[in-house]
């Protein structure tokens, strides 16, 4: 049934198919500059975000067309249906951010808020957080199975050696330079240097 121009249900109806067409266009534009990406890195964690677009795309596109919301990150463009438990469906509704920009901003905001504390760890531009070392501890539920760590925090000067280190992912490049290395894995060897020379 087609609805009079210009009346409520038209303009909801047009609202529906413009925001069809931007959900898949964006992954139109987002394979263009997915193939033009020089940094394999960036292009093979690129393509595996796009991956999970278009398993979820038709699903999408029948939601929109449902009516239900959609909007498009403020950041990247990308189409967000804010499908989370709340507070995060809200503040992504607010923001106008995907999960993933809206996760970074915060990481961002924590990593600076705690500045000189040190507790979201960066290095090499990953972010890691230590859960506290579990020396009578088996490898089962520590990070990384249980491995040995052993970290200088740069801003602090602090020496420590966990067996419960979390890894919280690679920093995308965009918030690299808000977030530097913060710290710094050392070996065994390294590690007993230092603590030898602080003695």
């Amino acid at each position: 049934m087609k609805h009079p121009y210009g009346s409520p249900e038209y303009e909801a109806e047009c609202a529906i198919n413009s925001n069809c067409y931007q959900a898949v266009n964006w992954g139109r534009t987002r394979m263009g500059q997915i193939v033009d990406m020089e940094d394999k890195k960036d292009r093979v964690s690129a393509w595996s975000d796009m991956t999970n677009y278009i398993a979820n795309l038709a699903s999408m596109i029948r939601n929109i067309a449902d009516g239900d919301h959609v909007h498009f990150c403020a950041c990247c463009g990308k189409p967000e249906m804010a499908n989370y438990r709340e507070p995060t469906k809200s503040r992504l509704i607010d923001r106008q951010l995907c999960f993933g920009c809206d996760f970074w901003i915060e990481r961002r905001a924590l990593y600076n808020a705690q500045s000189r504390k040190g507790h979201l760890l960066v290095i090499k531009g990953w972010t890691y957080g230590d859960s506290g070392n579990r020396p009578n501890c088996s490898g089962n539920g520590l990070g990384f199975g249980g491995q040995r760590f052993y970290i200088c925090q740069l801003t602090t000067g602090r020496l420590w050696t966990t067996n419960n280190l979390f890894c919280g992912g690679e920093i995308p490049a965009e918030y690299l330079p808000g977030m530097p290395d913060n710290a710094v894995m050392l070996t065994k060897e390294q590690y007993e240097l230092a603590e030898a020379g602080r003695q």
